[in-house]
């Protein structure tokens, strides 16, 4: 069986509209991560110094609350990280090129990139908390 133009065209077709899929995932909601610092000033620099390292913009909103972009190879992704003085909690605002959706279900889906940058944020967050701790300058 040769296949003709039009079923070359309905596999090309159902192929652009999965593989957006194969490289979304469930959107990373963390909520409220408990670090246990000593003060909402070492948290922030903790999340300040973070954010900065590892490419995010940041911009303060209000007293204890960040916002931060992340723009990597036409992609843009932006979160929210509102902290006190051991915990912080962060959570997606935007994005760009990024395939968000929420589903008829709830679900909210977006490319695994997303996900991947958000959980080294947070270890980078982890990682001068608990340098701070150590009494260490990170």
């Amino acid at each position: 069986m040769i296949p003709t133009k039009a079923s070359i065209a309905s596999v090309l077709v159902l192929l652009s509209l999965a593989l957006p899929g194969c490289r979304t995932a469930g959107l990373l909601e963390p909520g409220r991560i408990t670090l246990g610092t000593t003060s909402a000033q070492a948290m922030r620099s903790a999340v300040v110094g973070a954010l900065a390292a590892r490419g995010w913009m940041a911009a303060e909103d209000e007293s204890s609350v960040i916002s931060a972009t992340l723009i990597r190879r036409g992609h843009m992704a932006k979160v929210r990280v509102a902290y006190d003085a051991n915990s912080y909690t962060l959570g997606y605002l935007d994005s760009a090129n990024l395939h968000y959706r929420e589903l008829p279900d709830g679900t909210k889906q977006i490319h695994r990139n997303y996900n991947k940058w958000v959980q080294i944020l947070m270890r980078e967050i982890a990682n001068r908390v608990a340098m701070q701790g150590a009494g260490a300058t990170p």
